[in-house]
């Protein structure tokens, strides 16, 4: 589990994103020389902001500012296999 505090995304506004709790889990089976791992990232799907930006796209007078946000991954699972030489 991985907790995020609220964090300002840039030193120059105030725009601040909000706090989120990701939960990752991963399942791992051996076998003589072969490993199985099935894994899940973002296990409850939360949609989180990992960067902010602030700034006014639109042509208005005066520019009115507004806050966009990129975000992280929602959830990913995947099998990984390998073999021991």
């Amino acid at each position: 589990s991985i907790y995020t505090d609220r964090f300002y995304f840039d030193d120059q506004n105030n725009h601040l994103s909000k706090s989120y709790n990701l939960v990752n889990a991963d399942i791992t089976y051996v076998y003589k020389n072969f490993e199985f791992s099935l894994w899940v990232k973002n296990l409850s799907n939360v949609k989180y902001a990992i960067r902010g930006y602030t700034f006014a796209l639109e042509p208005y007078d005066p520019p009115i500012s507004k806050n966009w946000e990129s975000f992280g991954d929602l959830r990913n699972i995947g099998i990984t296999t390998s073999i021991k030489l």
